[in-house]
């Protein structure tokens, strides 16, 4: 697998337990690279500090949860990373704001890890199919005037691309 085909997470909370535990849900999968972020100041933005937007952002909510959601809900919806929260959602509020923060996923603690590598595959799976779907050529045919035969040549030349 090329670098570039590998998916960047980082993973971000202001516990080390939780990092770990998220650390080694990922450690022998193939497919991603990860770096783990512990927020120790007082930083309420998760993006806070790096120097490229991850490919997916794993956010542990913590005890300033809807500050952290927050953030992520007023940054510019194509400058933010797909987000995968991980905590508790019995708060309907944390579900809300998380929803206009951008979640993908939203996963409870005790972490399964299938689960976060499932919902990672996901993100990947769709990152590459809309990668792909920006590559594609746009051929036309103009004629300068009726009669001169683009339409058939625009024909022939659809028949022998597919």
């Amino acid at each position: 697998m090329n670098e570039e085909s590998l998916l960047n997470v980082v993973l971000v909370s202001r516990r080390t337990a939780v990092l770990d535990e998220l650390e080694q849900a990922l450690r022998r999968q193939v497919g991603f690279r990860h770096e783990r972020k512990l927020v120790v100041n007082g930083h309420v933005d998760p993006l806070h500090g790096l120097e490229r937007t991850p490919d997916v952002l794993v956010l542990h909510l913590g005890e300033t949860w809807r500050a952290e959601l927050e953030s992520l809900a007023e940054q510019p919806a194509d400058r933010r990373p797909p987000l995968i929260v991980v905590g508790s959602a019995a708060d309907a509020n944390v579900m809300r704001l998380a929803m206009r923060a951008g979640a993908r996923e939203m996963l409870p603690l005790p972490l399964v890890a299938a689960d976060l590598v499932a919902a990672l595959e996901r993100i990947g799976r769709d990152r590459r199919s809309s990668r792909a779907s920006h590559e594609a050529t746009l051929t036309t045919f103009m004629n300068a005037k009726g009669g001169c035969g683009a339409t058939l040549l625009a024909c022939n030349v659809a028949h022998v691309l597919t």
